[in-house]
């Protein structure tokens, strides 16, 4: 047969010798359970204190970082943005410049085509002269007068000649400081562009083997990858603003640079006018066709 269930009197402790004994007895280890029961509840809270501040003081350190990283975003934003604003103010500059320089040579062009008339004119009245007798073949007043105009409208034509040389190598020198501030501005919006989607949270990267299906069939296009090398490589070369001595020094020579660019349209211009007023003033008085 089994064995009989040993009951509760059947314990080491000392049996009680009356009920009031008993009581007694219970009554401590009541007491001593409520203790236990206090002191492990006061821990359980303490640790659950000790959490939250722990968790408190992760969020406010996570959340100070943000705030670091979105001054300092912010900033180079606002310095990204005060360079764009002066090379866009470049740019139109250079636009107004640029077609103030095509007028000076559409100007410079017509006054030429005018002069080749009068040197056309001029040197049919030599070859005219050439066919006089030899009893009249000498050299007089008028053959004086030719000879003299056609060295004027020679180098007049010349002049003119240079004028647009020189104004054709400005407009490619403008051109050139254009394309290269589009760049720099195109860059730093990229830039800027970038810094600002890095505050936003980042999504959850894709699982391995989660690619749709479409992807196993398309094939990647190089002209994209390239596309997205020439980003990249134009993101990293204005990611930093020109922070030392010698970037310093390189933007300071790029903006005298464009000012003494400037300053040359400005006085190629000037000599514009100058060189069509004494084209109009080459061609002697009282001739019916006007060198200008």
């Amino acid at each position: 047969m089994a064995d009989a269930a040993p009951s509760p009197t059947d314990s080491g402790a000392p049996k009680p010798e009356n009920q009031a004994k008993w009581l007694t007895i219970s009554d401590n280890n009541m007491m001593m359970a409520r203790n236990l029961t206090r002191d492990m509840l006061t821990v359980v809270r303490n640790n659950e204190i000790v959490e939250a501040a722990s968790k408190d003081a992760t969020a406010d350190a996570a959340n100070r970082e943000k705030e670091i990283a979105k001054s300092k975003v912010y900033a180079q934003a606002k310095a990204h943005e005060a360079v764009i604003s002066v090379s866009f103010k470049c740019i139109q500059d250079i636009e107004d410049a640029i077609l103030q320089t095509e007028d000076s040579l559409t100007k410079l062009t017509h006054e030429r085509y005018k002069g080749f008339a009068t040197l056309q004119v001029c040197e049919r009245r030599q070859e005219l002269r050439e066919k006089r007798p030899a009893s009249e073949s000498f050299r007089d007043v008028l053959s004086d007068a030719l000879a003299s105009e056609k060295q004027i409208l020679d180098n007049m034509r010349k002049d003119l000649f240079d004028m647009e040389e020189q104004g054709k190598k400005v407009i490619e020198e403008m051109l050139a400081k254009r394309a290269v501030l589009s760049h720099d501005t195109g860059a730093r919006r990229l830039v800027i562009a970038h810094d600002i989607s890095s505050l936003k949270p980042n999504l959850a990267p894709a699982a391995p083997g989660s690619e749709s299906p479409k992807a196993h069939h398309a094939a990647p296009a190089a002209g994209n990858a390239a596309d997205s090398a020439d980003l990249d490589a134009t993101t990293a070369h204005a990611e930093k603003p020109p922070q030392s001595a010698e970037e310093k020094k390189k933007a300071q020579q790029e903006s005298k640079e464009m000012i003494e660019l400037l300053e040359r349209c400005a006085q190629h211009r000037h000599k514009t006018f100058d060189l069509c007023f004494k084209a109009k003033q080459a061609c002697p008085a009282g001739r019916g066709v006007a060198f200008a």
